[in-house]
């Protein structure tokens, strides 16, 4: 360096070697920047030796830090795992291999940033798989095209038909006794005025539904026709009059309001 330096005192004291001045900052600046290059990639291949049993990984990093001229930065993450006890031998083996060996068989994982080493959980970066919720069995509902005829093989007509557990779900047969309802219940119930009540099992059949309702006397004496309609017996509290079919066909009237 005393050469360079003498020489450059007296290049730069003549006044004619512009050309040589300029070449000789160039190699003076080219020096001073692989000297540097250097200093750093020799700082990152820095090796040490150890000889250590039975202590906490956090232990053997500060004496890693220690020994060398690197800091070390540990995450709030990264603590509980630092605990864990290893022993481990090195000789004039590089900084880094000696770190990867050391977190083995941890979720830790280390960056090296000039002379700072950071340890961090990998924990914080894997993302729990995402599970969907059950999903519910779907309803599968049966179409059912029916027809409710009395013993006699007769419609029964406006006929009420409702699924057994769903009291809402309810259709009326038509004229000819015909009814379609939708159910996703196992069963239907068909009742009808002066007809005993009954309970059908649905299942997924193609062909018409026929239900046969029976009779019941018992019902038809328990009810009053009234003029505006039917009432139980039990619940009438004025005067009622039965009045035969015969009489009211003789009603010289055109309405059946007034002959009642």
């Amino acid at each position: 360096m005393k050469v360079f330096y003498t020489v450059a005192r007296v290049v730069m004291s003549s006044k004619h070697n512009n050309m040589l001045k300029t070449m000789l900052i160039c190699f003076l600046i080219s020096m001073v920047s692989n000297l540097f290059a250097n200093n750093y990639i020799l700082s990152q291949k820095e090796d040490i030796s150890l000889n250590i049993s039975n202590k906490s990984i956090k232990e053997v990093l500060k004496e890693i830090e220690a020994k060398s001229s690197y800091v070390f930065l540990m995450s709030e993450s990264a603590q509980e795992e630092l605990t864990q006890r290893v022993s481990i031998i090195a000789t004039n083996e590089a900084i880094s291999s000696v770190i990867q060996r050391l977190l083995k068989n941890t979720n830790l994982s280390f960056k090296i940033t000039e002379k700072q080493i950071s340890i961090f959980s990998n924990k914080s970066s894997i993302k729990e798989p995402k599970t969907s919720p059950p999903t519910p069995p779907s309803i599968i509902k049966k179409n059912i095209n029916g027809r409710v005829i009395d013993l006699n093989g007769e419609a029964v007509i406006a006929a009420i038909v409702r699924e057994s557990n769903k009291p809402n779900n309810v259709v009326v047969t038509n004229n000819d006794g015909y009814f379609n309802i939708s159910v996703s219940y196992s069963s239907i119930t068909i009742s009808s005025l002066g007809f005993t009540e009954k309970t059908v099992a649905v299942t997924d059949r193609k062909d018409l539904l026929i239900v046969r309702l029976e009779e019941s006397t018992q019902n038809l004496n328990e009810i009053a026709v009234a003029a505006y309609g039917t009432q139980s017996k039990l619940t009438v509290t004025g005067a009622y009059t039965f009045i035969k079919s015969e009489d009211m066909l003789k009603a010289p009237t055109a309405y059946v309001a007034n002959a009642l």
